[in-house]
């Protein structure tokens, strides 16, 4: 297991990072890395992000985080 994935046990909780891995194997049919689902399940909570806050939230949170890069 790799350090990445061993903090993904305290950020996921117990058993999810093994439970998504084996699912989403059987789905692919083929082995799926720890990383490759950790990196998954990171973007996907990224993505929810959006969804519970007014757009103009969303831009001025990211410009308050990189004012350098605008969003």
């Amino acid at each position: 297991m790799t350090p990445s994935a061993e903090g993904a046990d305290k950020e996921f909780g117990p058993g999810i990072l093994k439970h998504v891995r084996l699912v989403t194997s059987l789905i692919e049919d083929r082995q799926v890395g720890e990383d490759e689902v950790l990196e998954m399940l990171r973007r996907t909570l990224r993505q929810h992000s959006l969804a519970r806050e007014m757009p103009i939230d969303y831009v001025l949170r990211a410009l308050k985080e990189n004012p350098e890069k605008p969003p």
